[in-house]
């Protein structure tokens, strides 16, 4: 819910913008806290019996295999995106569109913008991989014995988490997780 009420009030802050703001300035430390809470709720889960294989985690490979596999997987699903967007002759408008949405978040001061890259580059994939994936898909799957229902509740909770970056990058978001 946290994530849903921070990326609703951050596109509806985007959408105001008559012209392109600055974050504040101390939205990088604003970012990395919020990353710090959620990995301290994740280890008093990890205390409390909720461990790797509870959230999906099996380990059958080894995990720096596992991150090769994925990272050339994405790598692909970015080549077949690109070309969508070529095709649909969308690829400059999204490019421009992301482009605004990352001089908006991002600060500008040194000290800011190390906090939020650490935030959003290292921490954000980790908690977001825990949450949807882990605790949101895995978790309800189990509770409800229905996969297909998580799963798509785990799509439109992703879609509205990143909802902030705008119409274009949500369908990418859409064909990304399902793909997944």
């Amino acid at each position: 819910m946290v994530y849903l009420y921070s990326s609703i009030a951050q596109r509806k802050s985007i959408k105001k913008q008559r012209k392109v703001e600055r974050p504040k300035s101390g939205f990088g430390f604003y970012i990395l806290c919020n990353q710090i809470s959620l990995i301290s709720f994740f280890s008093i889960t990890y205390i409390l019996g909720w461990d790797a294989p509870a959230v999906g985690l099996k380990f059958e490979i080894l995990p720096v295999f596992s991150l090769i596999i994925g990272l050339v997987c994405y790598w692909i699903f970015v080549l077949i995106v690109n070309k969508i967007l070529n095709v649909l002759r969308v690829r400059q408008i999204v490019e421009n569109d992301a482009y605004l949405v990352s001089v908006r978040l991002i600060p500008r001061q040194k000290l800011q913008k190390i906090l939020f890259l650490i935030a959003v580059c290292i921490l954000n994939p980790i908690t977001e991989e825990l949450i949807f994936r882990g605790v949101l898909v895995h978790q309800l799957g189990i509770y409800i014995n229905n996969y297909y229902l998580a799963i798509i509740l785990g799509l439109f909770v992703t879609v509205g988490n990143h909802i902030y970056q705008g119409r274009l990058h949500i369908i990418t978001h859409i064909i990304f997780v399902s793909a997944q």
